[in-house]
């Protein structure tokens, strides 16, 4: 895996896969697989599985945990969601490996509508400061930036996301800390379901096959 690729799964997937959510029929859960491609835009195949992760949502369809899996499926780390008492409000996040061990926490910051507008990451075992996440959203709470600062608050990477009237992600472009391009990757959503959903994608990269996504949505 080159470390453009690496990049993009490391910094991109984690608000992509939870946009605006429809609201009738909630889903109960997200599961995404992310590919590597061979071949041209005219021959694309899938290869190589390069992510994997599934999202859980609540009644209300507030995210509750996030699952995250090795090339062989098998559970590598989960993300489980903190809420203030007798709410569906998000307070923060404990990040887990597969035997439940702490090896990380979030401490997040609301907006107004109580969206995660900043995360702050701390180690576990030291309560250190790891690094520090910022969001900014559109009118349908779906995330079009992401900033992601080190311990001193200085940008490292940004992701900007566009989508469409449904929430579906159709562009994620990463820049550098200083506003530099590193690439941009634009989507050909193939398939949909009855709420408009996307479950399959081709990413592309200077018009040149560059992913391949599918993701099940469960009711």
């Amino acid at each position: 895996m080159n470390s453009i690729t690496r990049l993009i799964l490391i910094v991109s997937f984690g608000f992509v896969i939870s946009g605006c959510l429809p609201s009738i029929d909630e889903p109960a859960s997200i599961s995404l697989e992310r590919w590597s491609v061979t071949g041209t835009k005219e021959s694309k195949q899938k290869d190589e599985i390069q992510y994997l992760e599934t999202v859980q949502y609540g009644e209300s369809g507030e995210e509750t945990a996030r699952l995250f899996y090795d090339q062989n499926k098998k559970l590598a780390a989960k993300e489980i969601r903190v809420f203030k008492e007798g709410t569906i409000v998000p307070k923060g996040s404990q990040y887990k490996d597969a035997k439940d061990s702490l090896l990380s926490y979030y401490v997040f910051e609301l907006d107004s509508y109580d969206r995660v507008a900043k995360a702050n990451a701390f180690d576990a075992s030291s309560d250190e400061l790891l690094r520090i996440e910022k969001f900014k959203y559109d009118n349908k709470d779906n995330v079009v930036e992401k900033t992601i600062c080190n311990s001193d608050d200085l940008p490292v990477r940004i992701m900007r996301y566009s989508f469409d009237k449904n929430g579906n992600e159709q562009q994620v472009q990463v820049l550098q800390g200083d506003g530099t391009v590193v690439l941009t990757e634009v989507f050909n959503i193939t398939k949909y379901n009855d709420h408009g959903m996307w479950t399959e994608k081709w990413g592309f990269v200077n018009e040149d096959p560059f992913s391949f996504v599918s993701r099940r949505i469960e009711y």
